[in-house]
């Protein structure tokens, strides 16, 4: 059997291995449909504390096997929402979604590019389906909390701004460092050094700066004992200024892909972990084992 399943013996209901795994794992998934994000096997796994991301084909394809079986019942169509689970190296997900294709003898035939295209139709109609609520409840299933439930507020997150936080040495010392290598963060070394406090139209500077003719990468430093609420900040920094890169990218008329990187001294907590999955934020912990 492939990466998402493909037919699996029953459904959601019923207290084998798989199916407690596919209950625990359908109201993350209803959370990235909600937050109009993709998880990885690998992300998926360590939300379930599952140490083989190979073992979600069973989960997956029941819960690929209880859409169909609820569009049956309800006499619409319920994406399948399975498809959100994606492999790291290719970004799609494993070859059992071809069951869930409209055509899955075209599926699995396809090259990626237009494995690519059927997956971004039903990632559409995941994102667009308004009735994920529903599909939990059929299951006796309830929402996950919303992450605002266990963070900081943002009067907590203010009052780290006037201190000045991870401004100290640490920080100083891990932005230094990460700018001289960006193979760090898994990035090619041709990019050189990166730029330190990099000015923006929005008037925030941004700890490091990547950038050649095809890329522009904004990096926030974290350093190792930064509080929740600064990690939070952080999070929140890397969605503006990936933004902000971008419509300046725009104004200028050119055509670099911006993105953002949070890179934490530490061990990134549980609930960044879920945060940035919610905001597709790109997060890199312990960077202090990088030999620095």
């Amino acid at each position: 059997m492939s990466e998402t399943g493909e037919a699996s013996v029953g459904g959601l209901v019923g207290n084998k291995l798989y199916q407690r795994r596919a209950r625990q794992a359908l109201p993350i998934l209803v959370r990235q449909a909600k937050a109009r994000q993709t998880i990885l096997y690998s992300q998926l796994a360590s939300e379930l504390r599952i140490s083989n991301p190979r073992t979600l084909n069973w989960p997956l394809g029941a819960i690929g096997n209880e859409m169909l079986a609820l569009a049956s019942k309800w006499g619409c169509k319920v994406p399948p929402i399975q498809a959100l689970v994606v492999s790291k190296a290719s970004g799609l997900p494993g070859d059992g979604i071809s069951w869930f294709a409209p055509d899955a003898a075209r599926f699995k035939a396809a090259a990626n590019s237009v494995r690519r295209q059927i997956v971004d139709t039903m990632l559409f109609e995941v994102y667009e389906f308004n009735r994920w609520d529903e599909v939990l409840r059929a299951y006796d299933l309830s929402p996950l909390p919303p992450l605002s439930d266990g963070l900081p507020g943002v009067s907590e997150i203010f009052s780290t701004t006037g201190h000045d936080e991870g401004e100290g040495d640490e920080h100083r010392r891990l932005k230094i460092a990460v700018a001289g290598h960006p193979e760090w963060l898994g990035l090619p070394q041709s990019l050189g050094k990166g730029k330190m406090e990099f000015s923006l139209y929005s008037a925030d500077r941004v700890d490091i700066v990547f950038s050649d003719d095809r890329h522009q990468i904004a990096v926030e430093i974290k350093p190792e004992g930064a509080s929740l609420a600064d990690l939070v900040r952080g999070v929140f920094q890397c969605v503006k200024y990936e933004a902000v890169l971008r419509a300046e990218e725009a104004m200028k008329q050119g055509r670099r892909e911006c993105s953002s990187i949070l890179v934490l001294g530490g061990l990134i907590p549980p609930q960044i972990v879920s945060l940035k999955l919610v905001l597709g934020v790109d997060v890199r912990d312990e960077i202090a084992k990088c030999g620095i």
